[in-house]
């Protein structure tokens, strides 16, 4: 019995943890779809599974790009790209030309 009182006890504990990290990511949520923090509203679920009645075929390339995905992938290919160019340019021979001029005068 007081076996079954402790793991009660804990379960409780733990339940409380868990509810307070869901606590955070309903918040930030709220903030994203700019909505005040203090009334969270959680998305509605489906009632069946599958695609929701009103989810659009496509999506416009401009919400796309704004994901940090999508300009990590896009910065990794201009550094990519910059990099060819430079592998290129070290195929040619360089040649490095100095020149000075003075005059020394004479004592």
């Amino acid at each position: 019995m007081l076996g079954q009182r402790s793991l009660i006890a804990a379960n409780q504990a733990a339940l409380a943890a868990l509810q307070q990290r869901s606590v955070r990511p309903s918040i930030l949520l709220a903030l994203l779809q700019g909505q005040t923090p203090s009334v969270p509203r959680r998305p509605k679920r489906p009632r069946r599974p599958g695609l929701a009645a009103d989810l659009p075929l496509s999506l416009p390339s401009e919400l796309v790009h704004q994901r940090p995905d999508i300009l990590a992938a896009e910065a990794g290919l201009h550094v990519a790209s910059a990099n060819i160019g430079v592998a290129t340019a070290a195929l040619f021979p360089s040649l490095a030309i100095n020149a000075t001029l003075g005059a020394a005068a004479r004592a």
